[in-house]
Formats: structure tokens, sequence, C-alpha cells
């Protein structure tokens, strides 16, 4: 499906450039990791 890894840092500029602030970013025990963010 084009799934990519991506670093916080690319998540917080791709959530900029939509409206929103990464809140938090919560790692799993599994390749899954959970993002939190808020509206700007």
């Amino acid at each position: 499906l084009g799934a990519k890894e991506r670093t916080q840092y690319q998540y917080e500029y791709l959530l900029k450039q939509g409206g929103f602030q990464l809140k938090q970013l919560h790692y799993t025990q599994t390749p899954i990791s959970i993002i939190e963010a808020i509206p700007t």
C-alpha cells in the first residue's frame, strides 16, 4: 500500500502542512505508533 517509515520531524512537518500540531507520539510494542495531533 505504499507505507513509509517517517521520523518525528517528518510527521511534525506533514501535520503542520495540514493545519495540525503534533501533541504526542505514542510508541507501542508493535510496528504501529499512535499520533496524537491537535488543530492549529
